[in-house]
């Protein structure tokens, strides 16, 4: 069964209803296409691949994606039924309509927020289309390179891109999903930290090896105590400090 011809030019989206019902004994498939004209090929919009069974009566919804350019001056559906020891069916109630194209929803971002210079970094970058349109992404890297309109994806996808930064500083991650239609969406934001590297490290410097005891003369004892050693601990962002530790034979450290 093919229907009349409908312009639809002006619609890059239409929807198209339809009430199916059959006598069947076995099983059929049901095939459903289109075309924009009559010189065009058609195009199967088939939204299942398992056969109806039996006696049936169901009513379907399908969306008919034309984007870019509209859906043709003279828009034409084919329902085509295969199967065996079917006796009728009937279609009824048809409709096509146009629908409103909506662009996908803001972009979640997800992957590191610090790390280091140098180092690649992979981020997952998933948008959801209302009418599951497939999506094209956009990522700005926040350091002056992006990827361009990259895709197109499934929408509600999971997408992992990678990138590496060269230099010790904040970045926004910038990312929008535009669908197959042109229709952009709300840009998505994730802050990347490439601090600068810590690194710091403990030596033990010998400033005054002392190979002998010296007296300190209280009133009524001597103690003896030496020099041992001076610690020094090196770090980037503290500086150098300095530690002295004198240890004596007659009550622990003294000061």
């Amino acid at each position: 069964i093919t229907s009349k011809a409908v312009d639809a030019s002006n619609y890059e989206k239409v929807i198209l209803e339809f009430w199916f019902s059959g006598d069947v004994q076995s099983s059929c498939y049901l095939y459903v296409k289109y075309r924009m004209n009559e010189t065009s090929p058609w195009k199967d919009i088939t939204p299942w691949d398992v056969p109806i069974t039996f006696d049936f009566a169901d009513w379907f919804r399908i969306g008919i994606n034309c984007c870019p350019g509209g859906c043709g001056d003279a828009l034409q559906i084919n329902w085509t039924c295969f199967g065996y020891y079917f006796r009728s069916f009937y279609l009824d109630d048809v409709k096509i309509y146009s629908q409103t194209n909506n662009p996908p929803d803001t972009p979640t971002i997800d992957g590191p927020t610090s790390g280091k210079v140098g180092v690649e970094y992979n981020y997952t970058f998933h948008a959801v289309d209302p009418e599951y349109d497939n999506v094209y992404y956009y990522i700005d890297w926040g350091d002056g390179t992006n990827t361009s309109w990259i895709g197109p994806y499934t929408h509600c996808t999971n997408v992992t891109v990678n990138h590496t930064w060269s230099e010790k500083r904040n970045y926004i991650i910038t990312a929008k999903a535009m669908d197959i239609c042109g229709a952009e969406g709300p840009e998505g934001t994730l802050e990347v930290t490439m601090p600068k590297n810590k690194q710091s490290s403990v030596s033990t410097v010998p400033v005054m090896i002392v190979c002998g005891l010296f007296p300190r003369v209280n009133d009524t004892t001597i103690t003896y105590w030496s020099l041992v050693w001076r610690t020094i601990l090196k770090d980037e962002f503290r500086g150098y400090i300095g530690k002295i530790t004198l240890y004596g034979f007659t009550g622990g450290p003294l000061s």
